[in-house]
């Protein structure tokens, strides 16, 4: 994978909250994931388990999927 490529989830994060005009609070109310652990993401402190990253795209109404390239 090029390094310019690569994955930003306080990026994508940040951007998916102001276009719902959410903040981190909204967040945790809507997934059950701490505040201060969706303000660590955001601050790309800490990244998300597998269980907080699929409840953050639960609340987006979003989903996992694995397919083949």
């Amino acid at each position: 994978m090029n390094k310019g490529n690569k994955f930003r989830f306080d990026l994508w994060l940040y951007n998916e909250l102001k276009k719902r005009h959410w903040d981190s609070f909204d967040l945790e109310v809507a997934s059950g994931i701490s505040k201060s652990s969706i303000e660590a993401y955001m601050k790309n402190r800490q990244h998300p388990t597998l269980y907080s990253f699929a409840k953050i795209l639960e609340a987006f109404g979003k989903h996992i999927e694995i397919v083949d390239n």
